[in-house]
């Protein structure tokens, strides 16, 4: 009987040190950084899983959709004037729609000729944002992208 609850039990109390990450976590600066650094680094991490563990296919440029959504969301904030949330989800449609296409070439692939493809594919992006001096502002990067505003949610507000 006790073995069939320690999977529930373990869940509850995972879910309530979630929970409890941002009142501790919010008096320790450095351990809040360390969380979203990993946070950030999960996203890549996932991607490289799903293409190599499940698919076999080793991808060398997944990283530029990242690029392609960080460059949408820092335009539409900076030129644009929109908010955090709106150019978030307008960030993640392009990197998604960019992401369509482009498996639609590369997935007729196997073996070296996927890894070439999507390697040419991440240099041509990386050639793309690092000299298109009108939109993504080159080698020079993006400045003025403006903070998110804070998160009210009751007498709580979180930034």
């Amino acid at each position: 009987m006790w073995r069939s609850r320690m999977p529930w039990l373990a869940l509850g109390l995972g879910l309530l040190g979630l929970v409890s990450v941002p009142w501790w976590a919010a008096q320790h600066p450095f351990v809040l950084h360390m969380l979203v650094t990993a946070c950030v680094l999960v996203v890549p991490a996932v991607g490289l899983n799903l293409m190599l563990g499940h698919r076999g296919l080793v991808s060398l440029g997944h990283m530029g959709f990242a690029g392609i959504g960080a460059y949408v969301a820092a335009v539409l904030m900076v030129d644009a004037r929109w908010s955090f949330g709106a150019a978030v989800v307008a960030a993640m449609l392009a990197a998604g729609l960019a992401g369509g296409l482009i498996s639609l070439l590369c997935f007729r692939f196997r073996g070296h000729f996927f890894m070439i493809v999507t390697l040419a594919f991440g240099l041509m992006l990386h050639a793309v944002m690092n000299n298109w001096d009108g939109v993504t502002r080159g080698a020079a990067g993006f400045a003025g992208i403006p903070r998110p505003t804070p998160v009210r949610w009751g007498d709580e507000v979180w930034s």
